[in-house]
């Protein structure tokens, strides 16, 4: 049963934040989120007493987990804010169905997408199961997508998968996008590879391709800020910005995006001998001269403005992310913590993690503010927070 939880996620997500952890943001927020149902007026009641809760905070100095609890209670403000008057934009989030029915209509429109864009990519079968087929039912996962391979060696029919407990509103309908772009590829050529370049074109149709389409460019771009723009350390996450970037740049050098899905419905070979030719400089722009019109619109910009302009790295702790946005030159640490609200050991933590990411100078044996160069960050919206421990992000 889906709860106001899994519906904030996707408005999270929808409407942007500086958060830049999702995962983590569980843990402070999914047992209260969840005794409510998944819908504005669950979500609503569910802000409504988390208003309670942060009452009590503010009356005294905040540790580290008043702080991060604060602030996961400004996003589900946000979010209920956002549910409440921009309803019409969010489309069918609220009351999201976690069924079959549901599943293949997201599945019919991703294919509609695809064909507009001149991406054929069949008949691919998305499935709602209870248990996921072996091997794979014992390793933990949520979702799995089976191409020939798994055919060959274990007699899984390709196609995608979901458990039932994993549908939510808006990831789902990525991760049908996403994974649909590697079963197309892998049904070309199934015995190649081209690993990181292919997760880009998938993360590029996907969420700059068919999540722009559906729920407009600057979800898109949010989405994928929180998403993948985030402080994880995970190698397999590190592929999918990495693999964009690769794909972004053999757009440029090829001509335009149009060119790379013509490569593309070549196979993995096609893609992988387009990439070394593009690192050999030795790929050649079409005939016509120029670079063509990018068949997703605005989708090659803020794929670019994203992964060339938005660091991974300025992501901090949530108690120094409040002392990065509240210090000035010259300020003490009780001054801090009294523009804060926090505690002297909290503004403490926060002013050493900035200091150790060389994001603020700190002089008279760290309590006092010599210059808070993380502040020109938090102007530009890179610098964002998580939920974990401080010092540990």
């Amino acid at each position: 049963m889906l709860t106001a939880f899994d519906l904030f996620q996707a408005i999270l997500f929808v409407n942007g934040s500086q958060c830049a952890r999702r995962i983590h943001l569980e843990h402070e927020l999914k047992a209260a989120l969840s005794a409510y149902p998944c819908s504005v007026d669950g979500l609503r009641m569910a802000s409504d007493e988390l208003s309670a809760r942060d009452r009590d905070r503010a009356a005294k100095p905040m540790e580290d987990e008043d702080v991060r609890g604060r602030l996961a209670f400004a996003e589900v403000r946000v979010a209920a804010e956002a549910m409440s008057t921009r309803r019409a934009e969010f489309g069918g989030l609220d009351g999201f169905v976690p069924d079959q029915e549901r599943l293949s209509a997201i599945r019919e429109d991703i294919v509609a997408f695809y064909a507009g864009v001149g991406v054929h990519v069949g008949d691919v079968p998305v499935r709602v199961v209870r248990t996921l087929p072996e091997p794979y039912a014992s390793k933990g996962f949520s979702a799995l997508t089976a191409d020939l391979g798994d055919w060959k060696r274990h007699g899984v029919e390709p196609g995608i998968y979901f458990l039932e407990s994993a549908l939510q509103p808006l990831f789902t309908e990525y991760f049908v996008a996403h994974e649909i772009v590697h079963v197309w590829l892998g049904l070309i050529s199934p015995d190649d590879s081209c690993t990181i370049l292919e997760e880009g074109l998938a993360e590029y149709l996907s969420i700059f391709g068919y999540i722009g389409h559906r729920y407009g460019a600057s979800a898109a771009r949010k989405l994928h800020r929180l998403y993948r723009l985030n402080s994880s350390a995970n190698s397999r996450f590190e592929s999918y910005v990495d693999g964009l970037k690769q794909l972004l740049f053999v757009i440029d050098a090829v001509g335009g995006d149009a060119e790379v899905l013509a490569i593309a419905r070549g196979g993995r070979a096609a893609l992988n001998e387009a990439f070394q030719e593009v690192l050999a400089g030795a790929a050649e722009q079409p005939s016509g001269g120029g670079v063509q019109p990018d068949v997703l619109g605005e989708g090659r910009a803020s794929a670019k403005s994203l992964v060339l302009a938005v660091p991974r790295s300025l992501v901090v702790s949530a108690s120094a992310y409040q002392v990065a946005v509240v210090a000035r030159d010259g300020m003490t640490v009780r001054e801090l913590a009294h523009d804060t609200g926090m505690s002297l050991t909290a503004v403490d933590a926060g002013l050493r993690e900035l200091d150790g990411r060389a994001l603020i100078t700190l002089r008279k044996a760290g309590q006092v503010v010599s210059r808070n160069l993380a502040l020109e960050h938090v102007e530009r919206g890179h610098l964002r927070y998580d939920f974990r421990d401080a010092g540990s992000v």
